[in-house]
């Protein structure tokens, strides 16, 4: 009978010398991006490396959203090769923290699957005090809605329009380009419903920004 002592030195000696799979090795699995004003768009690359001794295949790269796309610079990596996973997100009108994720799928039977994610911070350049204002019927007290342009930016505020005549908007210059107040007024005998107000910017450029605020007479 072997003891105790020669039991573990084989055990240990076949942990050494078991051949090693393949694998991969990634720098990073959560990217964090700040995203500049205004910008639409994000490219985020996620480096790896083939550590095993094998080749291994990559056999599918997929997003969590269709405003993303996500690919390796190839299928097959050789031992010691590195590679890239690229991301690109279409950044839109999103603003605040918004996550993104990819999942990477091998024929490497010890670790099929790899996740990695995306964290994008985008800057809000238009800072509403409210988005939904609300009143009940026969009370046409006038409400302020302030809005603040991030100061990284200039953002004139141009125009205001509604969907339905029930609720006037008046659009007020604190400060132009920084600074803005909405005044909204139902009338006396508007009826219960949800009116849209759109305030329209010139930025960017492009394709000018409208923003929304609701405003919601409720029944007496």
């Amino acid at each position: 009978m072997r003891s105790k002592p020669m039991v573990m030195f084989l055990g240990c000696l076949l942990l050494l010398c078991a051949p090693a799979g393949a694998g991969l090795e990634f720098e990073r699995q959560l990217a964090e991006v700040r995203a500049q004003p205004g910008q639409k768009q994000a490219t985020v690359e996620f480096a790896f490396a083939n550590t095993g001794k094998g080749a291994l295949t990559i056999q599918k790269v997929e997003t969590n959203c269709d405003c993303t796309a996500a690919g390796a610079d190839k299928k097959t990596y050789q031992p010691g090769e590195k590679g890239t996973i690229r991301l690109q997100v279409n950044i839109g009108q999103r603003v605040g923290t918004k996550s993104w994720s990819v999942e990477v799928q091998t024929d490497d039977p010890q670790q099929p699957r790899y996740v990695l994610r995306v964290d994008i911070h985008v800057p809000e350049l238009v800072r509403l005090s409210q988005k939904l204002v609300s009143w009940k019927q026969g009370d046409n007290t006038p409400r302020t809605v302030r809005i603040q342009i991030d100061p990284a930016v200039s953002i004139h505020l141009t125009r205001v329009s509604t969907d339905q005549p029930a609720v006037a908007a008046e659009l007020k210059t604190i400060e132009a380009g920084r600074r803005y107040e909405l005044i909204l007024t139902p009338r006396a005998d508007a009826p219960a419903g949800t009116v849209t107000v759109s305030v329209q910017s010139d930025y960017p450029a492009e394709e000018p920004r409208v923003y929304t605020i609701y405003a919601k007479i409720t029944g007496r």
